[in-house]
């Protein structure tokens, strides 16, 4: 998780060579005294705080890593995280994306066929839901990015990293569905673990 940014102190030093010790600008090491005002500074400490904010949002861990490599990390993850989303969405029928699944139930009896009792209310499917929320965080993260001062063009290779990185794994799962000729169900078990992994990615979480 995002740890909540503490107040810190000038890491400069007075004349005399002992620390400053003042407070420093907010996002930055040093006080005014000592660089704090410089304009380079300023951005840099503007787009760590960007960074920051995003991060604490949606519970991400920063590990160290520099404001703007973070900000393009998650935004590749994201950006996987919707195109598979997308691809989910497509495939849901008319009365999927109407009224969603309320809870589903398998009964089996000895000596009979699987039973499966299916309950829909009137709400969003959760996929679309997921969509909608994944959406919102990659918007979020590019423009952090932008913040950040990142070049729009490696904010666009980042996000096509993401989608390529999700067309190849539903390419491949595509394959192998055909291969062992899964059912349907199966096939609605395999892009459930897709969408786990991804969202273990997308959360910094090992697969």
């Amino acid at each position: 998780m995002a740890k909540k940014r503490q107040a810190k102190h000038c890491t400069g030093h007075r004349a005399d060579g002992s620390p400053c010790g003042a407070w420093a600008v907010v996002g930055a090491v040093v006080c005014g005294a000592h660089g704090g005002k410089a304009p380079q500074v300023q951005a840099a400490a503007q787009a760590r705080l960007a960074v920051e904010r995003v991060a604490a949002r949606f519970g991400t861990d920063l590990d160290g890593t520099p404001p703007g490599k973070i900000a393009l990390r998650e935004i590749a993850r994201s950006s996987a995280m919707v195109c598979h989303l997308a691809d989910l969405v497509s495939q849901l029928s008319k009365d999927e994306l109407t009224w969603g699944i309320g809870s589903k139930r398998t009964v089996i009896e000895a000596g009979e066929n699987p039973v499966v009792t299916i309950e829909q209310r009137a709400r969003q499917h959760p996929f679309v839901i997921m969509l909608r929320d994944e959406r919102n965080q990659l918007r979020a993260w590019i423009m952090a990015a932008h913040t950040a001062g990142i070049e729009e063009r490696y904010v666009r290779l980042a996000e096509q990293e993401g989608a390529w990185m999700a067309t190849i794994i539903n390419a491949m799962y595509d394959r192998i569905v055909h291969a062992w000729q899964a059912s349907a169900e199966q096939q609605a078990e395999g892009r459930a673990i897709i969408a786990e992994v991804l969202r273990a990615m997308d959360r910094g979480e090992p697969g």
